[in-house]
């Protein structure tokens, strides 16, 4: 019976590299996917954020533009200089108020789709203010006909300020979904990874030699 070879200083040495290499190379590899797969989930999380965040924001401004009509109607129906004085106001504070939000949405507009929507928005917007500006105008002298003619003019402004916000939010939406989408894939993918480095584990402890076999390979060198 032939005794089993025994492993010198340099074969063990060979030996414990070999095993902390590819335990180092493991290791390397889970925190890398590890990381790049948070650093991703975090900007498709920011993403979604800021989309939901444009959403509001731009339901915000579509509302802003809408209740102005209304306070425009009364104010050419009204012959008080008081009453018209307060519906000023309230006009005054709707057109604040998509100020203030479009300030907000400015920087969450970086898709060219979304700002090409946003331009047009902005424009309309410019467009109703001035012609409503006109028709209160001519609501303090009481000309009313000519005042509600004027804002009759602006009816495909609003139509195209309602289309502009469906626009916007539907964009918005989408980035949402994409968002949601990609981090569930990031997920999966990260689990799946985690599953491969587990049974390359098991695979490798299967395939390495056993004690006595690395003796036996190190006495045959």
């Amino acid at each position: 019976m032939n005794p089993t070879p025994k492993l010198n200083g340099r074969s063990r040495l060979v030996l414990s590299l070999a095993f902390g290499l590819i335990a180092t190379l493991m290791m390397v590899a889970h925190l890398f996917a590890l990381s790049h797969s948070r650093a991703v989930q975090i900007a498709a999380r920011s993403i979604a954020e800021n989309s939901m965040a444009s959403i509001g924001l731009v339901q915000r401004m579509g509302r802003d533009i809408e209740r102005q009509r209304l306070p425009v109607d009364r104010h050419i129906f009204e012959r008080d200089g008081l009453d018209m004085a307060a519906t000023e106001k309230q006009i005054a504070e709707r057109r604040a108020d998509f100020a203030a939000a479009a300030r907000e949405f400015e920087p969450l507009a970086t898709d060219p789709g979304e700002r090409s929507a946003w331009q047009r928005l902005k424009e309309d917007v410019t467009a109703i203010e001035g012609s409503t500006d006109a028709a209160l105008a001519l609501s303090r002298q009481n000309l009313d006909a000519e005042a509600r003619a004027a804002m009759e003019r602006l009816d495909a402004k609003f139509a195209g300020v309602e289309r502009d916000v469906e626009s916007l939010v539907e964009i918005n939406q989408v980035e949402v979904r994409d968002g949601v989408s990609r981090i569930r894939e990031l997920q999966l993918g990260s689990i799946n990874f985690r599953w491969a480095l587990a049974i390359l584990a098991v695979t490798l402890t299967l395939v390495m030699p056993s004690p006595d076999g690395w003796r036996t390979i190190f006495a045959a060198l």
